[in-house]
């Protein structure tokens, strides 16, 4: 019998939600032995460790939105090169539109939700080029994929797995091309970024273990369990499995917002890494 679609309006979702948090959310040790800096804004931003190996490196930021400003502030601080990866409509606009204010000031605070004017991004100190676009979604294998509508649709993520409509599949959907990590980058020229953030509504279920069978370690994992903003026995499951394969490969929490953000860091042999002695960038 397939299950029933879940429908239920703004309030009674939140407090339903909240109850199938603290049934199915994961409880997860946080290591306190390393330093985390917040950038971004208060929707869009994450915490991570800010290691001096991110000056200068090459980060990938997949999950665009409407909402660069992690992105914009993690350039500017780090002069890092961000490959950011979105193959939807509005994000790709945003991020051409962010792209012609390189160089110019910030104009207004951030807003409060997903959606920013670029007007409020501070690109004084970005370069051109700095910042790159690729129009595709990052999956588990490379090719074209239904790209499915968000339930409400004032929301700009599409996903893969249509978590949001209990994973139906014959909800409204475009066709895109999809990436898998490992052919993302050896196109853009690299073994593996100091940083990779994933937030693609579900699709790092099957992206992160296929990067790890790929040989593939990031020094820090910046990722939403978007499953984990609808709780169920499934997206609990699905969730342990791709933590439990991260933290099998050396991988550590440094932060966790207690719903479905959770950053790692990869670590290395304390002899031979000045960060595992405390000894991170104040930069």
């Amino acid at each position: 019998m397939s299950p029933t679609r879940r429908s239920f309006s703004p309030g009674w979702s939140r407090f339903r939600r909240r109850g199938l948090r603290a049934l199915h959310g994961p409880r997860l040790r946080v290591t306190r032995s390393y330093r985390t800096i917040r950038l971004g804004s208060a929707y869009g931003g994450w915490e991570f460790v800010p290691l001096l190996s991110l000056t200068k490196a090459t980060v990938v930021s997949a999950g665009l939105g409407e909402d660069a400003s992690f992105d914009v502030e993690l350039a500017a601080r780090f002069g890092c090169r961000v490959i950011v990866v979105d193959p939807t409509p509005r994000a790709i606009a945003h991020f051409r539109n962010l792209e012609a204010r390189v160089g110019e000031p910030s104009l207004e605070p951030y807003s409060a939700n997903g959606r920013q004017s670029v007007r409020t991004y501070n690109l004084t100190s970005i370069l051109p080029g700095q910042m790159q676009l690729e129009r595709r979604a990052v999956a588990g294998t490379s090719g074209a994929v239904r790209f499915y509508a968000p339930r409400d649709p004032s929301d700009v993520s599409y996903s893969i797995v249509n978590f949001q409509n209990n994973y139906a599949s014959d909800t409204e959907w475009i066709e895109v091309q999809a990436v898998s990590i490992a052919d993302l980058l050896e196109g853009v020229g690299i073994a593996a970024p100091e940083l990779l953030k994933l937030d693609i509504e579900g699709a790092e279920i099957e992206a992160l273990p296929a990067m790890l069978f790929q040989g593939i370690r990031p020094r820090q994992i910046l990722v939403e369990y978007d499953e984990l903003n609808w709780p169920s026995r499934r997206s609990r499951r699905n969730f342990d499995q791709v933590h439990g394969a991260l933290t099998s490969c050396g991988y550590v929490v440094t932060a966790f917002d207690r719903r479905s953000c959770v950053s790692y860091l990869r670590l290395l042999g304390a002899s031979n890494d000045s960060t595992a002695l405390g000894l991170e960038s104040d930069l």
